[in-house]
């Protein structure tokens, strides 16, 4: 059994738990995190209590744990944009590079998403979206794919803000969208700002966690004497995602 000199031996216990939990893909039964952190049952459990009752952890109807939504809308609220960007660049250009496609990186906060990080085609002509240009969700591509991947009640409060300011039939459509992208994982869809652009666009997630925390997107442009084909450029856009995603672990 494990033993602790940490000052904190209570917040150690609670980090442990927290730090287990997300890195799973399935709830566990209070019997599996106390073998997994190698403590005893009975102060796994009042480390349990504890957690539930603050709402960083939550019980399934089988009565084992998993990470609260509170705990990952923290992390959406704060992105790691820093090292999101220092992950993605060399992928991004890569991805430039080979499909002759310019892409950028956004994510989302407060009703709009933002790019932050862009890699520009080689062609002799081109389309590029700037660094810090911000759209609204109702309009954007790349917030249709973010929140497709995010939790239920995440889901809720992003609905429930765009209905203080879009038709219903604005919000109904993006939820059709959003839908769409959950089945295929990816957005295809024409850009909402300017003709002649199909925009290709996949969720970029934190290593293993199940959230999107950004997108990234292809604002695809047909060339009359292209090599590379968009089905080709989709395949090259979802395996860079998985690639900047596993180097967030």
């Amino acid at each position: 059994m494990k033993e602790s000199r940490s000052p904190a031996p209570a917040l150690e216990k609670g980090l442990e738990v927290l730090e287990l939990l997300g890195g799973q893909n399935r709830a566990l039964s209070a019997a599996e995190i106390a073998a997994m952190v190698d403590r005893s049952k009975a102060e796994i459990y009042r480390t349990l209590v504890t957690l539930e009752q603050q709402g960083f952890i939550s019980q399934d109807s089988d009565l084992r744990y998993k990470i609260a939504d509170f705990v990952y809308d923290i992390g959406m609220s704060h992105p790691p944009r820093s090292t999101l960007i220092e992950a993605a660049t060399s992928h991004i250009r890569r991805l430039a590079r080979e499909t002759h496609q310019s892409c950028h990186l956004s994510v989302s906060k407060n009703g709009f998403t933002t790019v932050v990080a862009r890699a520009e085609s080689d062609a002799i002509a081109s389309f590029a979206v700037k660094v810090g240009y911000t759209v609204s969700w109702a309009q954007g591509t790349s917030s249709r794919v973010i929140f497709a991947f995010q939790s239920e009640a995440r889901q809720v409060e992003w609905l429930n803000a765009m209905r203080q300011t879009y038709d219903p039939q604005v919000v109904h459509h993006f939820k059709a969208d959003a839908a769409e992208v959950v089945n295929r994982g990816y957005i295809l869809r024409n850009s909402s700002s300017t003709r002649g652009i199909t925009d290709l666009g996949v969720p970029i997630f934190n290593g293993q966690q199940p959230y999107a925390i950004a997108a990234l997107i292809v604002p695809f442009v047909s060339y009359r004497h292209s090599s590379v084909a968009q089905t080709d450029v989709l395949s090259k856009l979802i395996e860079t995602a998985k690639l900047i995603s596993r180097d967030l672990v």
